[in-house]
């Protein structure tokens, strides 16, 4: 009786300050943990956000979906108006939780008008093209019918690379003698307009609100960056190497300082409160001053052909190598050190296109979530490649590691993790939960 005593004493006190403490810090072993299936009816897919409330907000280009960690569903939200831009492993990802709890959003630029009728303008421009031919080229006339169009369709390829307004010198004199594409031409260049402004999300009320002011220079193939600021003030990376800076308070912004030799930035991350890191492509970087709106000097990273870049905790980076490198190198942004740290447990199909996104926890570990292999599917002409249904979990301090089984085979999808200290691996209908060893669902 007394040891059945004691037992309900002991149940009770663990009750007890689950209920007074109910985000008491619990040890979490992320190297022994399980999966859980989700179940859903929705196609998920999309970068995520954390919102304020433990809730993740997921922006597709069309659809968007928030997922409710206590009660494990998706379910679909507002679109974003214009679509929604993002690079892969979230690189420019254009968005950024407010300390007020709003999402700032840059929605996609829409295409210029020229790409959006040019199915409509083709067959008109290549009758001028072709009058112009036959006025100027005397030998025209007298070609093959094959010749003749070969010649138009290169003319066709050439005007396509022009820049916009050139183009317009030749289809809008097309366009403003038809009436209804001249309205629908209208319309559209109203609506592009607008796709330039960021729009506020407001979580609770799930609506947008567009920023009028702050209106974008960018074009369709432009990706932004917005970073929030200790005092607020959003600054917004370009991947051409402008900076804006936007104060929400008095909705002012201004263009501040550039630095178009770094150019085709595709990563911005935090290297500390007062310092960000600009990675562009060719694997050089600059430190950015938040204070002071200065750059460093541009380095270059003196490695192998790297597919990804991964920032830790500590201020050194994981860079990734490729199908030919089947290894991870640690980078030292002060020392410029580069040493191999690891070799992949299966050969993956690394590339930029095929981005690991990889979840770091803390300084210790690292776990990528399924990925493509190095081998093709069964099939004599099959180029698609094998994905993995494991998920390789890696020790930063050991460099040891081991494959778990997952439920699904996951393309390395996005993953996120949660306040609860779980993990969510979303894609499709096959979305599964990775639970760490010691998660006690009433205690967290």
């Amino acid at each position: 009786m007394k040891k059945i005593k004691s037992l309900i004493s002991i149940v009770l006190l663990i009750f007890g300050i689950c209920f007074i403490f109910p985000n008491i810090a619990v040890a979490l072993d992320y190297e022994n943990g399980h999966f859980e299936k989700i179940q859903t009816n929705l196609e998920i897919k999309g970068c995520p956000l954390k919102l304020k409330d433990g809730r993740i907000l997921i922006l597709d280009t069309n659809r968007n979906y928030i997922f409710n960690p206590k009660n494990n569903t998706f379910r679909e939200t507002t679109p974003t108006p214009f679509g929604f831009s993002y690079v892969s492993n979230g690189g420019m990802f254009p968005a950024v939780v407010l300390n007020n709890g709003k999402v700032f959003i840059i929605g996609k630029i829409l295409e210029p008008p020229f790409d959006k009728f040019k199915d409509e303008l083709y067959e008109p421009i290549k009758a001028i093209f072709t009058r112009d031919e036959l006025r100027n080229n005397p030998k025209f006339a007298s070609l093959s019918a094959e010749e003749r169009n070969s010649i138009i369709v290169s003319r066709w390829k050439n005007f396509r690379k022009l820049p916009e307004n050139e183009k317009e010198q030749v289809y809008l004199p097309i366009i403003r003698k038809n009436s209804d594409l001249l309205n629908r031409y209208n319309q559209y260049c109203q609506l592009r307009e607008k796709s330039r402004k960021p729009l506020l999300f407001d979580p609770i009320s799930e609506t947008y609100k567009t920023i009028e002011k702050l209106r974008l220079n960018g074009d369709y193939s432009t990706l932004y960056t917005p970073f929030v600021k200790s005092n607020n003030e959003i600054l917004i990376f370009s991947n051409h190497g402008e900076i804006y800076e936007y104060n929400l308070i008095n909705n002012d912004f201004t263009i501040i300082n550039s630095n178009k030799n770094l150019g085709n930035i595709k990563y911005v991350q935090q290297l500390n409160n007062n310092e960000l890191i600009l990675i562009s492509y060719g694997n050089k970087y600059c430190i950015y001053n938040l204070n002071t709106n200065q750059y460093s000097n541009i380095y270059e990273l003196q490695t192998p052909l790297i597919t990804d870049i991964i920032k830790l905790p500590n201020n050194k980076f994981l860079l990734f190598g490729n199908r030919d490198d089947q290894k991870i190198y640690e980078y030292d942004i002060f020392s410029k050190e580069i040493k191999p740290i690891y070799t992949f447990l299966f050969k993956r199909a690394l590339a930029s296109y095929f981005p690991l996104r990889p979840i770091i926890l803390d300084e210790n570990l690292m776990i990528i979530f399924g990925g493509f292999k190095d081998e093709y599917n069964p099939g004599l002409f099959n180029t698609s490649y094998k994905i993995s249904n494991k998920a390789e979990i890696i020790n930063l301090q050991t460099y040891k590691s081991k494959l778990q089984n997952m439920h699904y085979m996951h393309a390395s999808n996005p993953s996120v993790i949660l306040d609860d200290g779980r993990i969510l691996i979303y894609a499709g209908k096959n979305s599964e939960l990775y639970i760490p060893k010691g998660y006690k669902k009433d205690c967290l």
